[in-house]
């Protein structure tokens, strides 16, 4: 690249120095300019720039992986973004001499698919494409483009995979709890961070809470507190934590304890309200959006309040009523099985006074009158006895069982105290 050896100092300058990519972007994409088109210019200046190193230095790799996406992606603004899958198959002359530009050449294709959302295309372009150039492995970290293009296909196709998996495609091992997981992702590249976010965001489901949290929580800590794009993924992160109810979670970047649903919408609603603080000011579409997505969280909020009142009340009014039958039923039982008593009772009364009067006819020694005095004397007595079992059955019948008692003395206490603790918050003690 001799003839062009000032586009080289250029793009070292942009993609080794961080200086402004603007002269390098209108070199590259000038309407004007004759001969080879931008994707060849871009993967013989990643050639130049970088050379083998992207194979050895995993600052190099991120580097050229930052500077092939970003020139896709600003080829995509100026309407350049056509395809070139045939060069795949058959790779020109200039992609063969070196596996950097053919690492470039597929990564531009891939960008392009993951640009319009396509999901058939980024296989296809794995399917045709070596695999060899897509992979970087040293002694701290191992990136695999191949899968993690592929795990973003299958996320944004909305194909539900394990979610180790997201975290394998990256190179970081199993982990046991959300902290260990971000601080695991910490050597992994910025960029290859907010693909892998980016298809877990587009999933089309509630999952993936926990992972979305980590992706971009990593990329709060260790990259930039203030990427309103890691701000806006967390979001979603903890929307869909509350949409599945998840449970309690310490959250790593704010420290909060997130323990009920209604603090996984608050915190949700928070990170939009960080993502739209650290907007720039000239991006007026993003605002839109942002703000728009926050009403929807609020709304979500507010719906899911108004259902879980609901479910409560119902709940409540059901518990009532299966309190009352039962007490009912309960009542009824007792009250049949001490008419049953008072019954027998009864019963054994009669037999009593007949069995009495056949003893008293045997007794030869005995008159009339006394007999009679004695028969009347043992009904006045059996009659007796009739009427005590019968007000000892009314007064059980008629009276508060002793479980309705003790429970509603319970509920007076415990609306006792709910009232105390209500006049303390009032009062700003609690």
């Amino acid at each position: 690249m001799d003839d062009r050896s000032p586009l080289v100092e250029e793009a070292e300058r942009v993609w080794v120095g961080g200086e402004s990519p603007d002269r390098l972007f209108a070199a590259l994409f000038d309407p004007d300019r004759a001969g080879i088109g931008w994707k060849q210019q871009v993967c013989e200046l990643a050639h130049e720039v970088f050379g083998e190193t992207v194979y050895r230095d995993i600052d190099a790799f991120e580097a050229m992986f930052n500077a092939v996406t970003d020139a896709t992606w600003k080829a995509r603004e100026n309407n350049l973004g056509v395809h070139n899958e045939e060069w795949l198959r058959l790779l020109p002359e200039w992609a063969k001499q070196s596996r950097t530009a053919e690492f470039a050449l597929i990564l531009i294709e891939l960008q392009l698919h993951r640009f319009n959302f396509d999901h058939d295309g980024i296989r296809r372009v794995l399917d045709m494409a070596s695999d060899a150039p897509l992979r970087f492995h040293n002694l701290s970290v191992t990136v695999n483009l191949n899968q993690v293009f592929l795990t973003f296909a299958r996320l944004l196709a909305g194909r539900r995979i394990d979610p180790q998996h997201v975290f394998d495609a990256v190179g970081v091992p199993h982990s046991d709890g959300q902290d260990t997981a971000v601080s695991q992702l910490e050597p992994v590249p910025l960029k290859i961070k907010h693909l892998m976010l980016h298809g877990l965001w587009l999933y089309p489901d509630t999952e993936y809470g926990e992972q979305i949290l980590a992706f971009s929580e990593a990329i709060l800590r260790y990259h930039s507190p203030n990427d309103f794009v890691a701000h806006y993924r967390r979001a979603e992160g903890y929307r869909r934590m509350a949409a599945v109810e998840a449970a309690p979670r310490s959250d790593v970047f704010s420290g909060h304890t997130v323990r009920s649903r209604d603090d996984f919408y608050a915190e949700a609603l928070h990170s939009v309200q960080m993502a739209i603080k650290n907007l720039p000011a000239d991006a007026t579409a993003l605002h839109a959006e942002f703000v728009s997505y926050r009403m929807m969280i609020a709304t979500e909020r507010q719906v899911q309040h108004s259902i879980q009142g609901r479910v409560d009340t119902e709940l409540a009014h059901v518990s009532a009523e299966v309190e009352r039958m039962s007490e009912k039923i309960e009542a009824e039982s007792r009250n049949s099985l001490l008419r049953s008593i008072e019954i027998l009772s009864v019963f054994l009364a009669v037999i009593g006074v007949l069995s009495f009067n056949i003893s008293l006819a045997g007794l030869e020694n005995v008159g009339t009158l006394e007999r009679f005095g004695l028969i009347l004397t043992a009904g006045v007595i059996l009659g007796a006895f009739s009427w005590m079992v019968h007000v000892a059955v009314y007064r059980h019948t008629h009276a508060e069982p002793v479980v309705v008692k003790t429970r509603r003395k319970q509920i007076r206490e415990l609306q006792q105290r709910i009232a105390a603790l209500e006049e303390r918050k009032k009062d700003g003690r609690d």
